[in-house]
């Protein structure tokens, strides 16, 4: 942690692992919200959540499906940030060229 870039990565690498997580369950809320777009039929049984389950709350539901999307994306492109994050601070660049990367 005595490289400031490698404590810079830790932060950005949690803030991001921390949206992926809260993507996850802003995914649930909007289904309860939206008391629709649930993906598998084990989804619509009677629940104190569900009390009037209806095989219409399968069918798609842009806003959870937008959600989703968000989610989808995140868990394809975050990893790969991480990765490529710690490699590039594994190549020791200097503060500055890395502050000029980003630009």
């Amino acid at each position: 942690m005595q490289n400031p870039l490698f404590a810079i990565y830790v932060i950005a690498a949690t803030v991001m692992i921390l949206k992926v997580i809260a993507m996850s369950w802003l995914t649930v809320a909007r289904m309860i919200g939206e008391n629709g777009g649930f993906r598998a039929p084990e989804d619509i049984r009677k629940t104190p959540m569900n009390q009037a389950p209806d095989p219409a709350q399968l069918a798609p539901n842009e806003k959870v499906e937008r959600i989703r999307r968000i989610q989808l994306n995140d868990l394809e492109n975050v990893p790969f940030f991480l990765v490529a994050g710690f490699l590039y601070i594994l190549t020791q660049p200097s503060l500055m060229a890395a502050l000029l990367q980003k630009s």
